[in-house]
């Protein structure tokens, strides 16, 4: 069970049913309670707020930095001199998320810090558009697993492929053994459908949280 706290694991209940930690409790519990831990920061004077923002964003960057260059720790993947530079430089990004390692979260967090720096001073349509999303993260994710999910089982059916082709089980969400998907160019026209068409139900559900402020669990989804 102590392993369960640090790698994603899989536990066969029955041959039809299985329970997958695939998000391990260290370190995302840790990153989850620094979030919340940073709450006060926001109510800071936004000047204070900002500079606290650029200076924690910095800090993880130049941790990322000098750990990746050394190569001997923050990552069980370490980096390598490739064919060319654009390589060399992807080997040096290319850091493990699943399970998180120590330089991913200095990257991540880095350039979110750095990204809150400046978002209070964006403006325009789009920023309003992006915010709603913001403040429904967990019903949007929810209601975009199981979209993508009902799209990827029509386009089997329409590429010819008949329910009995289809596989269940751990990781297998329904795909057929035989080669089936969309190019690149495709999928990331679903990807943007599926962000637009979800967009009217976030904004309504980030209006039912506004005025039911009372119902405290609602902050939560």
């Amino acid at each position: 069970m102590v392993l369960a706290l640090f790698n994603p694991n899989v536990f066969t209940v029955t041959p039809q049913f299985s329970i997958i930690l695939a998000y391990t409790l260290v370190p995302w519990l840790g990153i989850m309670l620094a979030g919340f831990g940073a709450g006060p920061l926001f109510y800071k004077a936004p000047a204070v707020r900002k500079q606290l923002f650029l200076k924690i964003g910095w800090a993880a960057l130049l941790l990322f930095g000098l750990l990746r260059f050394a190569n001997v720790y923050g990552d069980p993947v370490p980096w390598a001199v490739q064919k060319n530079a654009v390589f060399t430089l992807l080997s040096f990004m290319n850091v493990t998320k699943y399970p998180p390692s120590l330089l991913f979260c200095c990257l991540t967090l880095g350039i979110l810090f750095l990204i809150l720096s400046v978002a209070e001073e964006l403006k325009g349509k789009l920023v309003k558009i992006i915010i709603v999303y913001g403040r429904v993260p967990l019903f949007y994710y929810l209601l975009h697993w199981y979209l993508l999910h009902l799209i990827m089982l029509a386009m089997v059916f329409l590429q010819g492929y008949q329910w009995a082709d289809l596989q269940f089980g751990v990781f297998q969400f329904g795909r057929p053994k035989e080669t089936s998907g969309l190019g690149l160019g495709a999928v990331y026209l679903v990807w943007l459908s599926v962000v637009v068409a979800l967009y009217p139900l976030c904004n309504w559900y980030q209006r039912y949280k506004a005025n039911h402020a009372q119902n405290q669990w609602l902050r939560y989804l």
